[in-house]
């Protein structure tokens, strides 16, 4: 194996690394640097397995985020949407001026389902949407159609071409103004300030405020690596605030230790700190915490099948059996 390797946090980490015995628990190393409290207690539960850590997050991105043209809000009269009523609200006025209310991508696959993710913690809430993922909230749960009742009207304000287009191709009709909003993860800030766009706003997306829906971009020490003190010495120094201070302005993420946070970060990233220091965290479904791999592939196949056809009932039909094959609904 490498010495060591990106991972996201949770189950793509620990289904597919941990659980088939390939990767060296790491409790030791956060003893020692004190990382069971410089972390959140909601990421020590997604890098555990068993009560012990098996990778070091380098940052954390968000994915409940809506992001907005301010000039197309303000030429507008808009305010910036917190809940569904208001979103739709905010549509129906941009889609009557011949703009886009939302930039919408999936060439790439996971943009739908990002979407779904968020506003499932919207219509549910971080416990009910944290419950998707146990058994104890039902995918046959009126909550979970109203969630694809919900999405289906917001893809009724998408842009035609969205199945070719990958996210960043989507942020570039806001940033042209042909599109008021996108909803996506934090990663679109660091795209922001790669195109020299700044005239741009954000907020949580419609019924999320105060929930952090995060993943993580991790590195762990794999079995039968040959330097394993120089691994241990990466890992340490990556779980650092100095290192996490450099690493995540330049990514557009914030810092996982609640200890870092002085590095050179924007108006936006500065806001995520707070927010990240403060909220409650729920685990990303598109990339990798909240569901194992094959699970992640079922519901993937069914929201692909959603994209076209739009059946909220046969939908949530498959949800349900995927959430049976993976042997967590019963």
């Amino acid at each position: 194996p490498p010495d060591s390797f990106q991972i996201h946090m949770g189950h793509e980490l620990t289904d597919s690394w941990v659980v088939t015995d390939k990767m060296e628990p790491l409790d030791d190393i956060y003893t020692q640097m004190g990382w069971d409290t410089a972390f959140p207690k909601g990421v020590l539960d997604i890098v555990s397995y068993d009560g012990k850590p098996y990778a070091v997050p380098a940052n954390i991105h968000r994915a409940n985020v809506l992001w907005y043209n301010k000039k197309v809000f303000s030429d507008n009269g808009l305010q910036p949407p917190t809940t569904f009523e208001d979103f739709f609200a905010a549509a129906d006025t941009l889609k009557a001026k011949g703009i886009t209310p939302l930039a919408f991508a999936d060439a790439e696959g996971f943009e739908a389902i990002q979407t779904f993710e968020t506003t499932a913690i919207g219509v549910l809430g971080a416990e009910g949407y944290a419950g998707l993922w146990t058994g104890h909230t039902a995918w046959t749960d009126p909550r979970v159609t109203d969630t694809l009742n919900t999405y289906k009207r917001m893809l009724g304000y998408i842009n035609t071409d969205y199945a070719g287009l990958t996210w960043d191709q989507a942020n570039d009709l806001l940033i042209s103004g042909k599109a008021g909003m996108t909803i996506m993860g934090d990663w679109i800030d660091a795209d922001y300030t790669s195109k020299k766009f700044a005239d741009y706003g954000w907020t949580t997306t419609p019924g999320t405020a105060g929930i952090y829906d995060a993943l993580s971009d991790g590195f762990g020490l794999p079995k039968g690596a040959k330097d394993v003190e120089q691994v241990k010495n990466w890992l340490r120094m990556i779980g650092t605030p100095e290192a996490q201070d450099v690493f995540n302005p330049l990514k557009g993420s914030v810092p996982v230790n609640v200890f870092a946070g002085n590095g050179n970060y924007d108006p936006y990233l500065k806001s995520a700190i707070a927010d990240w220091k403060s909220q409650t965290v729920v685990p990303s479904l598109a990339h990798g915490a909240a569901a194992s791999e094959e699970w992640l592939g079922a519901i993937s196949d069914a929201m692909a099948v959603f994209m076209i056809k739009r059946d909220v009932a046969a939908t949530q039909a498959s949800l349900q059996q995927a959430c049976l094959e993976a042997r967590v609904c019963k």
